[in-house]
């Protein structure tokens, strides 16, 4: 089985933050949340112009504009620190570096401890492009992680073609 493109991905905050914001905030996860405050804050605004000021009002106004954002920036940082933390816990304190191999029938993710994983393009659901990773998102909602500058083997333009002509849909982040 041969290779065509190897790229590497390492664990630092800086690609957790990256990751973690795309699916905190490029997504439905908030989208629908956010569509559904936006109609309940028009339909208080609505009520407050009409009816005035109510307690009920006052509240879904403080929730839909201070609490639920500062929710979503919680969990946000929550994740990441977890993510950081669990990766702490398996390597010490150096980061956790994972290689990914493409062939043509299959995917290979080799680990910290070099134990192989292979990923058939069938369970690949969506290839997600980020300013710099290249996320592989498969049906069971696994990610497997490249980022853009650690090609060692092709490029990431290529990988990314090479992918769509796989059948994989892809997103921009």
């Amino acid at each position: 089985m041969e290779t065509r493109f190897e790229c590497s991905f390492e664990t630092t905050k800086e690609n957790v933050q990256e990751f973690s914001r795309y699916f905190h905030f490029h997504t439905l996860y908030i989208l629908l949340p956010l569509l559904t405050i936006l109609v309940f804050l028009g339909w208080a605004i609505f009520r407050i112009i009409t009816f005035g000021w109510h307690g009920l009002y006052i509240f879904m106004l403080v929730f839909a504009l201070v609490v639920y954002p500062a929710l979503l920036l919680y969990r946000y940082q929550r994740d990441v620190k977890t993510i950081l933390a669990r990766s702490r816990e398996i390597h010490g304190d150096k980061p956790a570096v994972s290689r990914t191999l493409f062939a043509e029938d299959e995917i290979t993710l080799l680990d910290t401890d070099g134990n192989a994983h292979p990923f058939a393009y069938d369970n690949l659901q969506q290839v997600i492009v980020t300013k710099n990773l290249l996320l592989l998102r498969s049906k069971a909602r696994q990610s497997i992680l490249c980022e853009k500058e650690k090609f060692t083997k092709g490029t990431w333009t290529d990988c990314v073609a090479f992918l769509l002509e796989k059948g994989l849909k892809l997103r921009k982040g």
